[in-house]
């Protein structure tokens, strides 16, 4: 599989941003009906994590398994992440 990566992040307030992403593929295996994989939602920042509510066509949680295999519905998914200083 075959695919590139395109992703922004757009701060509207000192603490919060949009964040999208999408992956379409360039060649390799196409699953019957699958679709090129998106997602879109807020991140929100602390001083020690980042919280990100996200909208996605996938349910996968790999590069390779998200290119193969985008949905025709959204999910719902939370990350949080530690920032080390």
């Amino acid at each position: 599989q075959a695919a590139v990566g395109f992703g922004a992040s757009i701060r509207f307030r000192p603490r919060t941003a949009f964040v999208m992403e999408w992956n379409p593929r360039v060649a390799g295996y196409r699953a019957v009906g699958s679709r090129n994989t998106y997602s879109f939602g807020l991140l929100r920042s602390t001083n020690a994590h980042v919280f990100e509510l996200v909208l996605s066509n996938t349910v996968a949680t790999t590069t390779s398994q998200a290119v193969g295999f985008g949905l025709d519905q959204l999910s719902l998914g939370f990350n949080i992440y530690r920032r080390i200083r």
